[in-house]
């Protein structure tokens, strides 16, 4: 066969075999298994077999939000309809190596993980937590806290029960406590400037106030309240609001210095002088910050219902 001719039978081959390879390397492809997706860290509740109501979610997320931001430690609930091919144990790996529950350095987060089609429940513990949460204490936290309600498919009773056994355990242990976000210098600046400037009016006003009485005081006091913000604070609006203040308070510090200022009464006699009436108020909400950067071991149980 001369050279030609053998050329052309070898292009042959080597078009047949890769019309033939070509469809088998991409079914061979096709037929690879596909992992889980991982939904994003955007709630400390994140359902996405719906297996529970927006206001049961919400609630469960709320409490979550206000135990992270009094203690620190993140415990989160991924709910999802399936994690085949893999594990769930497996599958709440990746979660947490992709939401990084916990602060960095103390690795305090918890994932509890349901599985509705293989009705598992997983608890993936971290690093920092597995001294008030050991595997033993996962497992007994599952088959005696959750499984129980799940069997009566009573769901948020159970993620409920569960998550308050969690968080009653990492509330006991000594955790760091939480650091506040740091002030860019700028901010902080200008928060020191407007407190040196508030300072130093209240240090005139309850000298006015003890020097020309009540309503001459008030009404010199109102006065440098108003320069004081028209000057320093932002404009007229924010010194004339500072300005009745002022004159408020000159006229408070006057009777108080007199001796005539009593308690603050309501009107069934509840005295709302004290700071106990106080203490229920404030933010306790706040915005969601994601996962922190903590590690996980591998630590915490599974179970079955």
């Amino acid at each position: 066969m001369n050279a030609p001719r053998l050329g052309w039978v070898l292009g042959l081959l080597f078009a047949l075999f890769w019309l033939d390879a070509g469809p088998l390397a991409a079914r061979e492809e096709s037929e690879e298994p596909q992992v889980a997706p991982i939904p994003p860290f955007e709630s400390y509740v994140v359902d996405r077999a719906r297996l529970l109501s927006a206001r049961e979610r919400a609630s469960l997320d709320r409490r979550l939000r206000l135990f992270a931001k009094r203690k620190g430690s993140q415990v989160a609930v991924l709910i999802v309809p399936s994690t085949r091919p893999e594990s769930p144990e497996s599958y709440a790996i990746r979660v947490v190596e992709k939401w990084k529950l916990g602060r960095k350095g103390i690795d305090d987060g918890v994932l509890l993980l349901i599985v509705t089609q293989e009705r598992v429940v997983r608890l993936e513990v971290g690093y920092g937590l597995e001294g008030a949460i050991p595997d033993a204490e996962a497992k007994r936290i599952i088959e005696e806290r959750i499984l129980p309600f799940f069997k009566k498919d009573l769901f948020f009773t159970g993620i409920s029960v569960g998550l308050d056994a969690i968080c009653a355990k990492i509330a006991g242990e000594p955790l760091p406590p939480l650091k506040p976000p740091p002030e860019a210098p700028a901010r902080a600046a200008e928060r020191g400037d407007r407190s040196g400037v508030l300072g130093g009016l209240f240090v005139l006003v309850l000298i006015v106030s003890s020097l020309f009485g009540p309503f001459l005081g008030a009404a010199l006091a109102g006065g440098l309240g108003l320069l004081a913000g028209w000057l320093f604070l932002g404009g007229f609006w924010t010194g004339l609001l500072l300005g009745l203040l002022a004159a408020g308070a000159a006229l408070f510090l006057a009777g108080f210095l007199r001796g005539r200022a009593g308690p603050v009464v309501w009107r069934d006699g509840t005295d709302l002088s004290g700071w106990g009436y106080w203490t229920g108020f404030g933010g306790e909400s706040g915005g969601f910050r994601g996962g922190g950067g903590g590690q996980f071991g591998g630590g915490g149980a599974s179970g079955r219902w």
